[in-house]
């Protein structure tokens, strides 16, 4: 049996309370333990009008990715700190985005900024900590919205920028 893992469409679609019904969720839910997988195929739809996905879920989600995350030729794992799905669920999003954001930087990561105004919101909060749990296709996308690109990235790149600069003269 294999997985099947949602778009970031669908992420912030769940993430979005008006386009949500957590009943119709859970009645689905209880439908699937009776569906046999065998041989099941899968048609995607289009985009569900959703709003796009947070900076703060692409963030955390980077401490929540069963494989790491890629840098170079290397898989670096980090181990989401223990109060970061409590602060979530008690509404604390600014507190588990200052640890999630601190964990990266200890990886040698350099997380994004993220600006807004999380007042104590528990229903958000929860939603965020439950979101975490799906698995997502467009990983390079979540990569991109939270980190900024490596120094030596950069610094590549402005090399192979000037060495074409002076090639064409």
């Amino acid at each position: 049996m294999g997985s099947c893992r949602a778009t970031l469409d669908d992420v912030a679609a769940f993430l979005d309370p008006e386009l949500v019904d957590d009943r119709e969720i859970e009645a689905l839910l209880f439908g699937f333990t009776w569906v046999k997988h065998l041989n099941m195929r899968l048609t995607f739809l289009g985009p569900h009008g959703a709003s796009p996905l947070t900076r703060t879920f692409a963030l955390l989600k980077l401490l929540f990715l069963p494989t790491g995350i890629q840098r170079g030729i290397e898989r670096v794992r980090v181990t989401p700190d223990m109060s970061i799905i409590p602060l979530l669920r008690g509404g604390r999003i600014d507190d588990a985005l200052d640890i999630a954001r601190r964990q990266l930087f200890a990886h040698g990561f350099r997380p994004r900024r993220v600006v807004g105004d999380f007042t104590c919101d528990a229903v958000r909060g929860r939603r965020l900590a439950a979101a975490l749990l799906i698995p997502v296709a467009q990983v390079g996308t979540i990569l991109r919205d939270a980190l900024l690109p490596d120094d030596e990235a950069e610094t590549q790149a402005s090399h192979a920028t000037n060495e074409e600069i002076v090639n064409a003269r």
